[in-house]
């Protein structure tokens, strides 16, 4: 459409040309006829006034008179002439007239001729009658006419051009300039259009990225739900097997093979618990551990896991240095890392490959290279390494931008890579990736060292004297295998055990034994009402006793219950009774000191 206006305003504007020299060559003949028609009538003019000279001379009348007296029939010959040149004037004006019609003109010029015919005939028939004379004066009379009429009619044709100019001219210009605007606001409209339309584009292609985001948060969320729920009940499972084995073991008068089965269980039992806590990983990220561990021992810790995760086609290798390699952070933060990349490095290898898993710490040129400070602990250096289908410039300038994935959209939402940068720079690390197409490609992952000593994780070794009491403990617990084993457990260390299944049962021992009882145990999520609550109504009737809560759930099920607030110890399950009787110990030990 706008190609077509701007044809349209550069055919105007060559109308306008095409106008503007047609006038001017307009009057440039009209200046030319004006000079040729008043030069023809000037020499009419002056050749009838010639005429009339000779005819009204003496001399001449006289020669005319001898003449026609000798029975001459051609008339004078001077006379003759000039009648044949205003005759031959008449005709070049009524050319001229031809090209250039003017109605008052062309009347002149017609009584100009006939008065020439009637006088070139009456000089023919008579040459010195009187008419002659008498003609030759009226046709100068018509000739003076005609002379001064040439004037007016040249101006009236230059007028009429002008009109038709003054007419013409703006009209086109206006019409040209008003297809050229039209034309310019069509493009610009059209542009802006195009904009709008691709912006909209954007939009709606962002939006449905947006939906499809939320979709697969929505699922992660669900997942992670799932899972919370999932874990809590493994979890209280786990706490009664690992609990009831361990009771058995310390029994005496057990024959070898009933150890070795019993402490197969609670191995077993215990490698479930680290794989709950591992899948859990996922699951807790709100509320963050830190503590001093040994990063090489987690990766040991995860191998199983991994191995399970990336499948067999993908060969595993775990290289960790004899020392160790310490950092202060969440220990689930790091499992996310690690099992995020693996995650990668198993979708880049369909058909299978090479996992390779190393850590040791941080070189000086490494450090210097990456501009790190060396003091302190130094760096601990996590590489995982894959011989995958690797990636470009381009897609490795982008692999840490959230949403962004090159796998298929069911397969990915682009959170992972995100997630680990993420991690990594709020700690104080840097990454680092090396990777070609078809080479594979290597995350080098640098985390801050730390001096501090390797938090301890149990108290397995510590003898079984250090727990015994003689306190009086109230359990709130709706798992019965859990409110057993604790009961057998405490009271197997000389503690007084009430147990309850929910928080009304728990009052009510409270306000029975409320001068007796020394430690509360409570888990954290109740039937009724949550541990947090039922804490503050069982201390207003047993105001001196200590409080330590249990649970099963996720930190995220957690937050909403209120416990971060309360300052209450709060153990994680699956536990050992040493675990719990070493802080009901430390717990009374405190407030009796």
């Amino acid at each position: 459409m706008m190609a077509v206006l701007i044809v349209l305003a550069i055919i105007a504007f060559a109308a306008l040309y095409h106008i503007h020299k047609t006038d001017r060559t307009a009057r440039e003949k009209v200046t030319l006829y004006h000079l040729q028609s008043s030069g023809l009538a000037q020499q009419l003019l002056r050749s009838n006034q010639s005429a009339l000279d000779l005819l009204n001379d003496p001399l001449q009348s006289d020669v005319i008179q001898a003449l026609s007296d000798s029975s001459m029939t051609s008339p004078g010959p001077d006379v003759q002439v000039m009648l044949a040149t205003m005759v031959q004037q008449c005709s070049q004006l009524r050319l001229l007239q031809d090209q250039f019609r003017d109605a008052e003109f062309a009347e002149t010029l017609q009584n100009v001729s006939e008065r020439l015919e009637r006088a070139v005939k009456a000089w023919h028939d008579e040459p010195v009658s009187g008419s002659t004379p008498e003609l030759l004066a009226s046709l100068g009379r018509a000739a003076d006419q005609l002379y001064r009429q040439h004037d007016s009619a040249s101006a009236r044709m230059l007028e009429d051009i002008g009109a038709i100019s003054r007419q013409a001219l703006p009209s086109f210009g206006v019409i040209g300039l008003l297809l050229l605007l039209i034309g310019l606001t069509t493009w610009v409209t059209a542009r802006q259009l195009r904009r709008a339309l691709s912006r909209q584009v954007v939009m709606e292609q962002a939006l449905s990225e947006s939906q499809e985001r939320v979709y697969h948060m929505q699922k992660l969320d669900a997942l992670g739900q799932l899972v919370g729920g999932i874990a809590h009940d493994f979890n209280n499972l786990l706490t009664a097997i690992l609990g009831h084995a361990g009771l058995l073991l310390d029994k005496p008068g057990q024959d070898e093979s009933q150890r070795f089965g019993l402490s197969q269980i609670k191995q077993a039992g215990e490698q479930a618990a680290t794989l709950t806590r591992q899948l859990l990983a996922f699951s807790r990220p709100e509320v963050m551990e830190s503590r001093v561990f040994d990063i090489s021992e987690l990766v040991r810790d995860t191998e199983d896991l991994l191995r399970r995760l990336i499948g067999e086609n993908v060969e595993l290798t775990v290289r960790n240095p004899d020392n160790q390699c310490l950092v202060e952070m969440d220990p689930g933060q790091l499992q996310q890392i690690i099992l995020n990349l693996a995650i990668n490095a198993r979708d880049a290898m369909p058909g299978g490959g090479q996992l390779t898993l190393s850590t040791r710490y941080a070189t000086a040129s490494e450090l210097e290279r990456l501009e790190l400070d060396s003091a302190d602990g130094g760096y601990v250096r996590l590489a995982v390494i894959d011989s995958g289908e690797g990636m470009d410039k381009e897609t490795q300038e982008r692999i840490f931008d959230p949403y962004f994935t090159t796998k298929a959209k069911d397969r990915g939402t682009g959170l992972g890579l995100s997630t680990v940068h993420g991690i990594v720079t709020a700690t104080g690390g840097r990454i680092r990736v090396f990777s070609k197409p078809g080479a594979g490609s290597r995350f080098e992952i640098y985390l801050p060292g730390t001096n501090k000593s390797q938090t301890a994780s149990a108290t397995r070794s510590a003898s079984k004297q250090q727990f015994y009491g003689t306190e009086t403990v109230l359990i709130v617990e709706d798992e019965e295998k859990i409110r057993r084993f604790l009961n057998d457990g405490l009271g197997s260390l000389g503690y007084r055990v009430f147990t309850a299944a929910n928080a009304d049962d728990g009052l009510k021992i409270c306000l029975r034994e409320k001068d007796a009882i020394n430690v509360i145990v409570s888990d954290v999520v109740l039937p009724q009402i949550n541990g947090v609550a039922f804490l503050k109504k069982a201390r207003r009737l047993c105001p001196e006793a200590l409080g330590i809560f249990i649970s099963g759930y996720t930190d995220d099920v957690l937050i909403n219950t209120g416990v971060e607030s309360s300052k209450t110890p709060l153990i994680y399950k699956p536990f050992e009774l040493n675990t719990l009787a070493d802080l009901i110990r430390r717990q009374l030990d405190s407030a009796a000191a």
